[in-house]
């Protein structure tokens, strides 16, 4: 900023944290809970996004993984307000963002053996273009491999447990590494903004 002639540099904001980590979000019985939802609807193949806005694909060869939509409810309000009222206090003390709250439903995923995500961020066109947050709270623990890692410059292997949850910036690129046994259950939610970053 100028003002008679005199620089005053404007401060600049806080720099957001990589990610927030929290201990047994979760308890077991909760994430039991939410695991079987799965249990009376059909997984469907999760596919990735084309560079036509709007469009995506199928690519195992990019992500390999059973998902299932998880919708706003009588019978699961109590976890998006859980995942919400946590985002708000991660989000007011490590990231300050302008978040608005959870646009669409919740992601379960299950990763049996060898499937994975390559790497990728999770802001793309149209209604993922407002993402803010991306949350990824753990609800099994007999598995090997399956490890999400982060990047920002640094890769950095996030070692997660049964109702552990991570938060962090939704254009960080992670991935989930191949599943070596077992099944890797784990619910993914997306904190959005009425704007996207600019």
């Amino acid at each position: 900023m100028i003002l008679n002639n005199i620089y005053f540099p404007i401060p600049a904001p806080p720099k957001p944290s990589q990610l927030t980590f929290h201990n047994a979000f979760l308890d077991a019985s909760e994430c039991d809970k939410i695991m079987s939802l799965a249990d009376n609807v059909e997984p469907y193949v999760a596919t990735v996004q084309n560079e036509e806005p709007g469009s995506s694909r199928i690519d195992k060869e990019i992500r390999d993984v059973d998902s299932y939509g998880v919708w706003h409810s009588p019978d699961t309000d109590w976890i998006f307000k859980k995942i919400f009222e946590q985002v708000m206090v991660d989000n007011e003390t490590n990231f300050h963002f302008d978040i608005a709250g959870i646009f669409s439903g919740l992601s379960l995923l299950r990763y049996q053996q060898e499937q994975h995500y390559e790497w990728h961020n999770d802001i793309g066109s149209g209604d993922t273009s407002t993402r803010k947050l991306s949350v990824v709270i753990m609800l099994s623990e007999n598995f090997t491999g399956g490890d999400l890692v982060l990047t920002q410059g640094v890769s950095q292997h996030i070692a997660m447990r049964q109702g552990n949850m991570v938060v962090f910036p939704s254009y960080v690129l992670h991935k989930v590494t191949p599943v070596e046994e077992g099944d890797r259950w784990s619910l993914v939610a997306w904190i959005q903004g009425i704007k996207p970053f600019r």
